[in-house]
């Protein structure tokens, strides 16, 4: 991985580590990219890498602890709309963990339904810190695209393979993954295809599919003082391209009516609202998560496969959160602490189900759709943003895709 500085108009310098080169109390997060293996000459310091030479862009989440504010222990809906709860969440950095202290801080219980010894005001360790042990986490900057060229190995060169059909498989192919702006996002697989190809992308760095807690840390951050503060813009942008922007709030599906990453609309869709944040957390295509219901996660009551043999399923299962399970979707209770589901509460149905952030749809895994996914759909419009989340079958479905993440020790 090298470290870069991305200047506005998405120029790529390699960054000087001894140097200033990231400073989140300034929005400006830590950026990174993996170049491919054949790239056209060998960089250093202070040199700009040509965009054909990157596979892949990543963002810096580093650990935190957040101030609990709404316990997420919601069983029912609300008669009638509730209120905004929508509030600045506390966070602070650190690489220690919380302990039990009454009143100040408390440790998670990182399991579904369960709140441990935490109340509201008590500070805790995010859990996306936790259940992967990490100081932080490399996420994909945008959507997982997908290489249509038959080899990763050297710059793209050839755009006449490049459509949204191309992109569209549902086979496991680690070397074709690719997080680059403006690329078809990598939709229609099952869970396990995804899953498998995020994992084998680099054990190296403990590259894997993006779990909904590991969403949730995403999402609390986007709306901390380091970052946009916001509903982040939907990516209205038609036909599964990464890094776009709409041009008005809950803009509907569009080919024109948007803008890209590098633009000043662009930087409205990132999770800090510059071009340092992560990209395509609201619209494009929606994302599956590595979160499923238990006892549903290899078949649906439908009988749908996700892909996943139960035994695969404990075998990967640090890689995977784990919901309680349950024949109701609006058992909000069952969330766990940080994953931006339950805590969005109150929830009420307006047409479809909503939490009292931004109004984003809220619908909870349930045993006919088991698995989570997040951000919504680019025709989703005021039901998209970072706090949108949903469920479904597990099983390959045109719009859903994935995010890549990577937790390397060193």
């Amino acid at each position: 991985m090298i470290p870069v500085k991305i200047s506005n108009d998405g120029e790529v310098t390699y960054a000087d580590v001894y140097d200033k080169w990231y400073e989140y109390g300034q929005k400006q997060w830590a950026n990174s990219v993996i170049l491919v293996d054949n790239p056209t000459k060998k960089y250093t310091e202070g040199e700009v890498i040509s965009e054909s030479d990157i596979r892949a862009y990543f963002v810096w989440i580093p650990k935190y602890k957040y101030k609990l504010f709404n316990m997420g222990t919601y069983t029912a809906l609300e008669s009638s709309q509730p209120a905004s709860q929508v509030k600045e969440i506390i966070i602070e950095f650190g690489t220690g963990n919380t302990e039990e202290k009454d009143g100040v801080e408390c440790v998670t219980p990182m399991t579904s339904g369960n709140s441990g010894q935490c109340k509201i005001g008590e500070y805790m360790t995010h859990p996306a810190f936790k259940s992967i042990p990490s100081n932080g986490f490399w996420v994909g900057k945008f959507e997982t695209g997908y290489n249509q060229n038959s080899d990763v190995t050297t710059p793209i060169t050839d755009t006449s393979k490049w459509t949204t059909a191309n992109a569209q498989v549902n086979e496991k192919k680690p070397q074709n993954i690719i997080v680059k702006p403006n690329v078809y996002s990598w939709i229609n697989s099952n869970v396990y295809n995804f899953f498998m190809s995020a994992y084998n992308f680099n054990r190296n760095l403990d590259s894997h599919m993006m779990k909904n807690t590991e969403w949730g840390a995403v999402a609390y951050l986007s709306y901390s003082k380091y970052g946009i503060m916001n509903e982040v813009r939907i990516n209205n942008k038609t036909g599964y391209l990464t890094g776009y922007a709409a041009d008005v709030k809950d803009g509907e599906a569009s080919t024109t009516a948007n803008k890209p990453w590098n633009t000043n609309t662009g930087y409205l869709a990132s999770t800090t609202g510059n071009i340092s944040g992560v990209y395509d957390m609201s619209g494009g295509n929606w994302e599956y998560m590595a979160s499923y219901m238990d006892g549903y996660g290899v078949k649906n009551s439908n009988n749908v496969e996700s892909g996943f043999t139960q035994e695969e399923l404990n075998t990967y299962s640090k890689y995977l959160d784990k919901y309680s399970s349950s024949s109701e979707m609006r058992l909000y209770n069952y969330r766990i602490l940080g994953d931006a589901t339950g805590e969005l509460g109150p929830f009420w149905n307006n047409g479809y189900l909503q939490s009292t952030w931004y109004e984003d749809i809220s619908a909870f895994v349930y045993s006919t759709l088991p698995w989570v996914d997040r951000g919504r759909h680019y025709t989703g419009a005021a039901a998209c943003g970072q706090f949108n989340f949903d469920r479904n079958i597990g099983s390959a479905i045109g719009g859903g895709g994935t995010r890549l993440i990577l937790t390397p020790t060193k």
